[in-house]
């Protein structure tokens, strides 16, 4: 696990005193905010660190780094921090949330450090910290769909349809976690159609995409896997999605046969 904190922003409604200083170095209760966060994820034994930055990154990088030796840092910058907003910076640092499990942390926020603690050691893969209360419009809402699954996340939300608030807090699991245990979940039934897994990772021109390539003994073992209702339930619950999938067929004679 390692932390990914978004740390750009202007925080302009702080005027004046985040004219010459970042939001997550004002001082609360005789510490600046960011100690906080950092604090909170050596408790749980994080040791590398993701973080954007953007206004007045030098002087943020320069405290980070100097008062938390034990932490490994790596800065990925926000140039456009003045017209963008934390989409984008969860966009400048996306490969690295795809690739390894994350707490996500906004850099300005006070949190309990016993939710760190909680969020890190749920069962789930994805969990959003949200303050079930009704909300106003500044903050960030969310909608709540079946089975405790977030439906929509914004500002812009109808206020009477929302859960609550989210505190800016999440653990981010690496993609196809649920595609794997669903895999190891039946991997009796597809040694039974002699299905054989050669090769599984995300696809390099995107990475909410998936290229798996799979070997079967014969093509009634194959026939055998498309045509089970049950197991292709247990696909589309572990996220593929079925219409989008692409399926390419080769046999021993055009691997044996092809050139380059």
């Amino acid at each position: 696990m390692k932390a990914f904190i978004l740390a750009a922003g202007v925080s302009r409604r702080l005027y004046p005193e985040t004219y010459n200083t970042p939001k997550c170095l004002l001082d609360v209760g005789g510490k600046p905010i960011i100690n906080y966060q950092l604090e909170a994820i050596q408790n749980i034994g994080i040791q590398e660190v993701t973080m954007i930055v953007g206004y007045h990154r030098e002087m943020l990088i320069k405290y980070v780094t100097e008062n938390f030796p034990g932490l490994s840092f790596e800065f990925i910058i926000n140039n456009h921090y003045f017209e963008t907003n934390t989409a984008y910076s969860v966009y400048l640092g996306c490969r690295k949330l795809v690739l390894e499990d994350h707490i996500l942390m906004n850099a300005d926020v006070i949190y309990p450090p016993e939710l760190i603690t909680r969020i890190n050691d749920s069962k789930h893969e994805t969990v959003l910290a949200v303050d079930i209360k009704k909300c106003g419009r500044e903050e960030v809402k969310v909608i709540e769909g079946a089975n405790q699954k977030i439906k929509a996340i914004g500002k812009e939300l109808i206020e009477e349809h929302c859960l609550g608030e989210f505190l800016g807090v999440a653990k981010l699991s690496k993609g196809f976690n649920s595609w794997k245990e669903m895999m190891l979940a039946n991997s009796e039934k597809l040694k039974k159609y002699g299905m054989t897994i050669a090769f599984a990772g995300a696809d390099k021109e995107d990475d909410n995409a998936m290229t798996v390539v799979i070997h079967f003994e014969s093509p009634e073992g194959l026939k055998g896997f498309g045509g089970d209702a049950e197991l292709t339930q247990a696909r589309i619950d572990s996220g593929v999605i079925m219409d989008q999938s692409k399926m390419t067929m080769m046999t021993d004679e055009s691997v044996m046969n092809h050139k380059g």
